[in-house]
């Protein structure tokens, strides 16, 4: 049974964004650079690999969490929600990247979050060039072509092409 999403009756379910291509591959990127490459291969290269992943996670993460709660309430999803997602999202990468206070609260939280193991963020403001790639999530979360925000649990809607007043 499908469940109503906040996009209209046509997705199946709110946060699908996390699990388009686009979030799969960044997640494995992310994965993959964090528990080999960069144990392997330190460096600047996979530093960046890390944040190109973020940036494109963060603002998808925020959206699937909007939805959600668009959804538990029964309500429709308003229209900025992709641009407050990924401002939410991305102003977070930038203040966890761009001041130490902000970056110590960001591992403190990471440490809460995953039950004590180690998690490691570094205040670096050049990691901000890696901002752009939040371009593929923005792709990522768009809804697909003629689907309408609607409320939430709403009967579909058909188009039809021939007249109402038209017997068959």
């Amino acid at each position: 049974m499908k469940a109503p999403s906040p996009h209209g009756n046509n997705a199946s379910a709110p946060g699908l964004g996390l699990l388009s291509p686009t979030a799969l591959g960044a997640t494995t990127l992310l994965v993959v650079n964090d528990l080999w490459l960069k144990p392997a291969h330190p460096g600047v290269w996979s530093g960046k690999l890390s944040d190109v992943a973020l940036c494109i996670l963060l603002p998808l993460f925020v959206l699937a969490l909007l939805e959600w709660a668009a959804w538990f309430a029964r309500r429709p999803m308003p229209g900025v929600h992709m641009v407050a997602a990924f401002a939410i999202g991305l102003g977070y990468f930038c203040a966890v990247k761009s001041w130490p206070s902000v970056t110590q609260a960001h591992v403190a939280l990471m440490r809460f979050v995953l039950l004590g193991r180690h998690v490691g963020a570094v205040t670096d403001p050049t990691d901000l060039l890696c901002l752009p790639f939040a371009w593929f999530a923005w792709n990522a979360a768009k809804p697909p072509r003629g689907m309408t925000t609607a409320l939430v649990g709403a009967a579909p809607t058909t188009t039809s092409t021939t007249s109402p007043h038209v017997r068959r």
